[in-house]
């Protein structure tokens, strides 16, 4: 896979990553899954008594946890409001398909970790 390729991917999904954050200062990485809906770790929302989210382009929409998983660590959020700044069809860029990995593909990351905004890594997929 080229640079090339590799920054088209993070181009075509990087509106998709959101920060969601709490009042009291705790924040975590999302994404959307489908329009309003907000894929992120239990652990980022787990008992927080208020959640926003902020895109990408700034703006920040607030978000109640409609369904939560202890076992996988997994929330589900819904936005108050569609966000204004993306169009909808943008909100639906990730597919989430299963798909075998292959040792060695290459793989990439964004999120939001101490305080970097909008972080891309990668790496290579090794083994589960």
């Amino acid at each position: 896979m080229s640079e090339m390729a590799v920054e088209q991917m993070v181009s075509r999904v990087i509106r998709q990553v959101v920060k969601i954050s709490s009042p009291e200062g705790s924040h975590g990485s999302g994404m959307v899954v489908h329009g309003e809906l907000i894929l992120t770790a239990l652990h980022v929302v787990d008992g927080a008594p208020g959640l926003f989210v902020r895109f990408y382009s700034g703006e920040a929409i607030e978000a109640d946890c409609i369904a939560a998983d202890p076992t996988t660590d997994l929330a589900l959020l819904r936005l108050r409001q569609s966000p204004r700044t993306i169009p909808p069809d943008q909100l639906d860029a990730i597919l989430l398909e299963e798909e075998k990995l292959e040792p060695g593909e290459i793989m990439i990351a964004i999120g939001h970790p101490l305080g970097l905004d909008w972080s891309v890594t990668g790496g290579h997929f090794n083994a589960i």
